[in-house]
């Protein structure tokens, strides 16, 4: 390393990294293309990772509803439907439909929508899906702290929802604000994106205008591969009560 050409420095630096950057490059964005094309007889590969967050979150749902499983092939019961609201590129309804579960998303996002109709998924912008629709099971994910009119959104899940049905939210703490703050990087924290961030207090109060109640669920439904997450449960039902110290929040809520 010689101190002498300063402005030399940077320059070389950047050849020297551009024989490792560039095929990293090429590759990440050929896999995204190859196995994010709609007729790839493989795209069910893509995103894989977040189809195993999905299936925690639809186990977990489906033990809200444990006594539609006590007869063998749900003798006089109808198919348990289940709404996705920000349904995103459908991992959630891909695993519906394994389950035989007759399930329908609703996103804003174009591409999104048509992702999902190109795998022959049930999905549409909200204002598209039938007024008349009532599910047992909504799910919304990440999408609670994006809303800019939460009357609308919680009313609109109310109204869909039907009684006694199960309401999954996930969702920001205000947490999560100092926890950034600590660590002198702020990416969740963003005022222009992340408008909505929840205390226990606080979805309580506005969830109970629109006829909804937290409830208790079982975190039974969770992946252990190491010794710790055997006390997961005990720490998410007893201690944290679904609003965590890493600034995220996981509601059950039931319509009365």
């Amino acid at each position: 390393k010689t101190r002498g050409a300063n402005w030399l420095r940077a320059p070389v630096q950047l050849l020297a990294l551009i024989p490792m950057a560039v095929p990293g490059l090429v590759l990440g964005l050929a896999y995204i293309f190859f196995f994010n094309a709609p007729r790839n007889p493989l795209k069910f590969l893509y995103h894989t990772h977040l189809k195993w967050a999905a299936s925690r979150i639809l186990m977990r749902s489906l033990s809200f509803l444990h006594t539609r499983f006590e007869k063998p092939k749900n003798e006089n019961q109808r198919r348990i439907r289940l709404l996705d609201y920000g349904c995103g590129y459908g991992h959630l309804l891909d695993l519906c439909r394994v389950f035989g579960i007759e399930a329908s998303g609703v996103d804003i996002d174009l591409y999104r929508i048509r992702f999902c109709r190109d795998k022959g998924l049930n999905a549409c912008r909200p204002e598209e899906l039938d007024a008349a629709s009532k599910f047992d099971v909504v799910i919304s994910t990440s999408v609670v702290e994006h809303v800019n009119d939460l009357h609308e959104y919680f009313q609109y899940m109310s109204n869909r929802l039907e009684s006694g049905g199960y309401l999954h939210l996930i969702g920001l703490n205000p947490t999560i604000i100092k926890r950034e703050k600590s660590r002198g990087e702020y990416r969740l924290v963003m005022p222009l994106e992340h408008l909505n961030y929840f205390t226990a207090g606080s979805l309580d109060i506005l969830a109970g205008k629109y006829g909804l109640r937290r409830i208790k669920v079982s975190h039974l439904f969770q992946p252990t591969t190491k010794p710790l997450d055997y006390f997961t449960p005990v720490l998410k039902n007893f201690i944290f009560r679904g609003f965590y110290p890493t600034g995220v929040f996981e509601a059950d809520l039931t319509k009365l």
